[in-house]
């Protein structure tokens, strides 16, 4: 049934609960969404089977102080300003296949402000150290790491930050503010960053990488009424990105694709309202229709910044 008298569009777009959203590189069927490499010359394989489960993405020849596996895509969830998408987790699966000294090492998640430039002296970066790295036998070892982008802390608990001139403290007038909302690169490293090691041979592969955050944009319908136009709002988006609205008559979960990846809408078989680009304000407004066939039912909501991936909370009206 078409809920605002709109023909149905497949959507782009997917909907979990309410007002959250997730990403996850699962390597199946080869694909590489958010770019993860492992940044050594012996190229990287996505295999075929073997991972958790299925596909993963193996190096079996990386000779380095530590395995550092990133991603350093220029759009999407995993990269940008992390406090407005509002991400709060990333989880992944690892592991050590060989290695010629792997005891006592950490894993560890890095999130790099680059500043726009290939040169790291003026990089900041903000870290958290986690459990140990997988042993060598130990198999595949799940690892989760909290990310308080909502934070306004100068180093939140269980962070830490870092820059070329000191590996374990934020540089004079830099703090979590900075980098949490200018994140060019994510990292994970085999090792607490504050360290150093010496130069061996790794053989490592990673599986499930996963990111999860929450909207703070807000939804507003008025006047729902049917048989007249109504206004969309959707708030606190990014300016100048395209908004996408859609609708649906039952609550549920819809997946669909924002930039190459995956995110939910909380509904079930969604109608696609319409699109609008935001103003100045980081606000965009669409005007729809409502058939009077619709009065008296109830109707879900919600709306789709195109630019950050980032979802509006869910909205229910009963139109009258």
């Amino acid at each position: 049934m078409n809920i605002l008298n709109i023909p149905t569009c497949a959507l782009l777009l997917a909907l979990p609960l309410a007002a959250q959203g997730a990403d996850t590189d699962d390597f199946e069927n080869g694909t590489n969404n958010a770019g993860w490499n492992f940044g050594v010359t012996n190229p990287d394989v996505i295999e075929t089977i073997g991972g958790q489960p299925g596909g993963w993405l193996h190096n079996s020849q990386i000779d380095m102080f530590t395995v550092i596996l990133k991603t350093d895509t220029a759009t999407g969830p995993w990269v940008g300003d992390m406090r407005a998408r509002g991400v709060s987790r990333m989880h992944f699966d690892a592991e050590t296949i060989n290695a010629q000294t792997a005891a006592g090492r950490q894993m560890s998640v890095l999130l790099r402000d680059t500043k726009g430039t290939a040169t790291p002296n003026d990089d900041d970066y903000a870290y958290s150290v986690g459990s140990l790295i997988p042993q060598v036998g130990q198999g595949w070892k799940h690892f989760n790491f909290e990310i308080p982008s909502q934070s306004t802390q100068a180093v939140p608990p269980g962070w830490r930050g870092g820059w070329a001139g000191d590996l374990a403290n934020f540089r004079t007038g830099i703090d979590w503010n900075d980098v949490i909302t200018n994140v060019d690169v994510v990292e994970i490293w085999w090792m607490d960053p504050s360290f150093s090691a010496i130069f061996q041979q790794w053989n490592v592969g990673v599986d499930n990488m996963a990111i999860e955050w929450n909207s703070d944009s807000l939804l507003t319908i008025s006047p729902g009424v049917a048989g007249v136009m109504n206004t969309l709002t959707m708030s606190n988006a990014s300016v100048g990105s395209t908004v996408r609205f859609a609708g649906s008559v039952t609550p549920g979960s819809w997946a669909f694709t924002c930039n190459g990846f995956s995110t939910a809408l909380s509904m079930s078989n969604p109608i696609l309202l319409g699109s609008s680009f935001t103003s100045a304000r980081g606000n965009a407004e669409l005007m729809v229709p409502v058939s009077p066939s619709m009065s008296g039912r109830t109707v879900y909501l919600q709306g789709v910044d195109l630019q950050e991936c980032r979802l509006s909370a869910l909205t229910t009206i009963t139109l009258q």
